[in-house]
């Protein structure tokens, strides 16, 4: 078959608007991958934009700028699906798009690899590289849960698979006709997730100047693309027709035009950008560090080694994978809050890596035809690569997802232990979304009155608060102090209602001292004022370690929750001089793989620990959400000040073996 009918020939094979000619190997990859998304797959509630995306979807409201309409749209009908409930529904939406995500990054290696007669075998090797590798965690990470990057991860790669047509077209038409459809694919990207639709059309930047170059890209072709692309932005429209509701959570409230603005440009998050040449070099050596062992390098580089060798004249050119991967990896780096661990990064890699994958694959597929060795070969290399990809991270066999009830266990243990009409004051984002959206959606201790300490500089969310909470007293919204003062003025107004809060950190902001431990802190009433009932921190540590135990390390960012709110539990606890409930809080947020053996610790040793004085130590190594190892030191410390040196050196020993620094 010559060149031009090959090419004919995978244009008129469309599976999925795509050209992609072993089409039933493609579709065995991508049943594969839905169906491990499905068995590993939440079933509950996840920490951070996952439960605010959830909140939108199910209420149709407005998350944070500058606003995700296609997956709230779509999110809102996975999450009523008949007879599923609203997070398996919002869930499932993102195993789908993820599963699917094979068959673009399918097409593409096809491009890369166009063999005129090729064997059934060779096709399979092709497509197991593509499902293995899309099964890698930081890929399966946003597809088990409710969020935006395995849609976005989707829009990105089939635009780029798509627009192989632009370049490669037989005829004008078909040119045309591509055209529009990626125009509108990155347009409906952009309405999904702006960063990604802007990284992906760089990517394909060379190609449409290659198509103008060779006259297959004409005026006709080039308008369906900005036209595409604008009817791909309409989804932006539910923004301002949204902004008015005022029953539901509308993120700004954007009902005029300079609220309108102010949503598009982002300027809550305007403090995020920035940074200096500096910092930026610092976070990428940051990120190189923690991409090696994390599985991330290499696999971008063999992919991107696969567009190298095999691209020139094909697919999108050489340098398509290699752009996407620096971009990505560059927009990762300009925030001046960084942590290469933050969930958010690493899903911000998801078209990258899927680009990255087709060039693995296609170089499975090439190798697999040179020589008589060749298959052999390619059949190492294909092994190596999905078994680097699927031990890497949480492992394949070790995710835990299914069984994470964490940000529920804790959101909802919060609420249920305040009294009526109680204040909480929260800070992390690992605390506030989860019980937003119990409150919100499942009408969970509607009589709380839930401060937002993130949101408590926006007027917006204290208009909400006041509808929700008429009973509120008023008081002055405006005045001197920031957003602690604010804060200040609304418990001085309520001064008969009981106030929790997230941490110590938060109890100084708002002027206040715990004086009593459970899922939280209480800071009012105490002492002689203390008629709200007790509350039960043996409880709460014991949730806190049956989440952690159903957790492991096997779900990313729930490990890291639990963590961080054992590490803060603990500590409140031994500054209010209770050593033995303070270091069952300590332990709990360990997962139990990371747990040394002991010595037997007798019980009555812990109450020789005097109450902590003074502060934590100032951690030399930043932490994106909590950190078990810190947990594990402090443990030791509490068990040294209590003269048990040797169980106190088993935590300490455990923690430098895991690489905290202030154990070595």
């Amino acid at each position: 078959m010559t060149s031009a009918r090959a090419t004919e020939a995978r244009a008129d094979a469309r599976t999925f608007g795509l050209p992609l000619r072993a089409r039933g190997a493609a579709l065995a990859a991508a049943s594969c991958v839905l169906l491990y998304d499905l068995a590993t797959l939440s079933r509950d509630l996840g920490f951070y934009d996952s439960a605010e995306l959830a909140l939108v979807a199910v209420q149709l409201g407005l998350s944070h700028p500058i606003g995700q309409p296609v997956h709230t749209l779509l999110g809102a009908a996975f999450a009523h699906l008949p007879g599923v409930p609203p997070l398996v529904g919002l869930s499932l939406l993102s195993a789908l798009a993820h599963a699917l995500s094979a068959l673009p990054a399918l097409s593409i290696a096809e491009a890369l690899a166009p063999d005129d007669t090729t064997t059934r075998g060779r096709d399979v090797a092709r497509a197991a590289v593509v499902a293995g590798l899309s099964l890698a965690w930081p890929l399966w990470e946003a597809a088990t849960r409710v969020e935006v990057y395995a849609l976005s991860g989707l829009l990105s790669c089939w635009s780029l698979a798509r627009a192989v047509g632009i370049l490669h077209a037989p005829v004008r038409p078909t040119a045309t006709r591509d055209a529009l459809a990626v125009g509108l694919a990155l347009g409906l990207l952009g309405a999904t997730n702006a960063y990604h639709a802007v990284l992906t059309a760089a990517a394909i930047l060379p190609a449409l100047l290659g198509a103008l170059r060779a006259r297959v890209l004409g005026p006709r072709a080039l308008a369906a693309l900005v036209g595409g692309g604008l009817i791909g932005l309409l989804p932006y429209a539910y923004v301002p027709l949204v902004a008015g509701r005022t029953d539901v959570i509308v993120w700004g409230a954007p009902t005029d035009a300079a609220s309108l603005l102010a949503y598009f440009r982002g300027a809550d998050y305007a403090r995020n950008r920035g940074i200096d040449a500096a910092g930026f070099v610092a976070h990428a050596l940051s990120w190189l560090r923690w991409s090696v062992p994390a599985g991330v390098l290499p696999a971008l580089l063999v992919g991107i080694a696969g567009h190298v060798a095999l691209g020139r004249g094909r697919a999108l050119g050489r340098a398509c994978a290699a752009m996407l991967a620096l971009g990505s990896i560059a927009l990762l780096c300009s925030h001046v809050v960084f942590h290469p661990d933050i969930t958010d990064y690493v899903d911000y890699l998801a078209p990258a890596l899927l680009v990255a994958a087709a060039g693995s694959a296609a170089l499975v597929h090439r190798m697999a035809g040179l020589s008589a060795r060749g298959p052999a070969l390619a059949a190492l290399l294909a092994i190596a690569l999905v078994g680097a990809a699927l031990s890497a991270g949480p492992a394949v066999h070790a995710r835990t997802r299914a069984s994470d009830h964490a940000a529920r266990v804790l959101a909802a243990g919060a609420l249920d232990e305040t009294p009526r009409g109680a204040i909480l004051v929260i800070g992390p984002d690992h605390w506030a979304a989860p019980m937003l959206y119990l409150q919100e959606v499942e009408h969970r201790r509607p009589d709380v009155v839930l401060v937002l300490h993130g949101l408590a500089s926006s007027s917006w969310y204290w208009e909400h608060l006041a509808r929700r909470h008429p009973d509120l007293p008023p008081f002055p919204l405006r005045g001197p102090g920031g957003r602690d003062a604010r804060i200040r003025r609304l418990l001085a107004a309520a001064g008969d209602r009981a106030v929790h809060v997230s941490g110590l950190e938060l109890a100084r902001a708002v002027g206040m001292a715990p004086c009593e431990v459970g899922y939280l802190a209480r800071v009012r009433p105490c002492g002689a004022r203390g008629a709200a009932p007790a509350l039960d921190a043996a409880e709460a540590n014991a949730a806190l370690a049956r989440a952690m135990r159903a957790v492991d390390t096997g779900s990313p960012a729930s490990d890291g929750a639990l963590a961080d709110v054992a590490l803060v539990r603990g500590e409140l606890l031994w500054r209010l001089g209770r050593p033995a409930t303070a270091l069952h809080a300590l332990l709990a947020g360990v997962p139990p793989s990371l747990r040394p053996a002991t010595p037997p610790l007798d019980p009555r040793a812990l109450a020789r620990a005097a109450p902590l004085r003074g502060p934590l130590p100032a951690w030399s190594e930043p932490a994106a959400l909590g950190d078990p190892r810190r947990a594990l030191f402090l443990a030791g410390s509490l068990t040294h000040a209590a003269g048990a040196d040797d169980v106190a050196r088993a935590y300490a020993t455990r923690a430098a073996e895991l690489g905290l620094p202030e154990a070595q």
